[in-house]
């Protein structure tokens, strides 16, 4: 009876971890290469399966996360960006750079349909 009780247990668990798991990845809530913070967790995404998530952190150790354990996600790279500049920055310069590397990446048809507009408009 215990062993059958011990099997049942350990087998809703890892139905939870599975279950998780696709919901993750049906969500989009992260994907490998963004940065996150799963729990306890910090760092990028290395690899996403239906069972487990493997978190590389800043250290360099790689953490392996059930699915089922991951109750609140916060992804700091998804659809979002920040460009950080020097306060002493000649703002005049960094206009001028970002301008043309607007204009030259209108150029390839990759980004075409993802810049909506020249920059600085």
């Amino acid at each position: 009876m215990w062993v059958g009780l011990a099997i049942g247990s350990g087998a809703q668990s890892l139905v939870a971890d599975y279950l998780s798991g696709l919901l993750i990845m049906v969500e989009d809530q992260y994907g490998v290469g963004d940065t996150v913070e799963l729990g306890g967790a910090i760092g990028e995404v290395e690899r996403i399966g239906l069972r487990l998530t493997h978190v590389r952190d800043l250290n360099g150790g790689l953490r392996h996360i059930r699915d089922g354990e991951v109750l609140r996600v916060r992804n700091d790279s998804q659809d979002w960006a920040r460009a950080v500049l020097a306060y002493d920055a000649d703002l005049d310069t960094v206009y001028q750079v970002l301008e043309d590397a607007g204009r030259t990446l209108r150029q390839y048809p990759a980004f075409s349909g993802v810049l909506l507009e020249d920059p600085g408009a």
